[in-house]
């Protein structure tokens, strides 16, 4: 049974908690253990990264038997929060070039001397 459902996810992405924190396609799954039996102690499962890497992880049969996890739906970003997170990183960007010029200037120009 554990067999036929890693099977049936080969080529989708799942997630599988305590081995990788990240969604991954599960490219292969290979049981351990006797090949006699039809119950597999764990299974060896190659699963590809997002970052285009491939990676091995070996599962127990409890974790199979729980089934992996599910794709979630990722939630788009707000593009208004997005903005305004963007502005006001620019805006502090500007902020610190200008005081590092008040600083670099400030013994210098008569203009950002305080007054006596």
């Amino acid at each position: 049974m554990g067999s036929s459902l890693l099977t049936s996810q080969i080529g989708q992405r799942i997630s599988l908690p305590g081995h990788f924190d990240v969604l991954v396609i599960l490219e292969d799954a290979r049981p351990l253990g006797p090949k006699d039996s039809g119950d597999s102690a764990g299974y060896e499962c190659r699963v590809r990264l997002p970052d285009g890497s491939l990676e091995e992880a070996v599962i127990s049969a409890k974790e199979v038997a729980a089934g992996p996890g599910e794709a979630k739906a990722e939630t788009p970003v707000d593009a208004e929060k997005l903005r305004l997170l963007t502005e006001s990183a620019r805006f502090y960007e500007i902020s610190a070039e200008a005081i590092e010029q008040v600083r670099i200037r400030g013994g210098h120009d008569d203009i950002f001397r305080w007054p006596a």
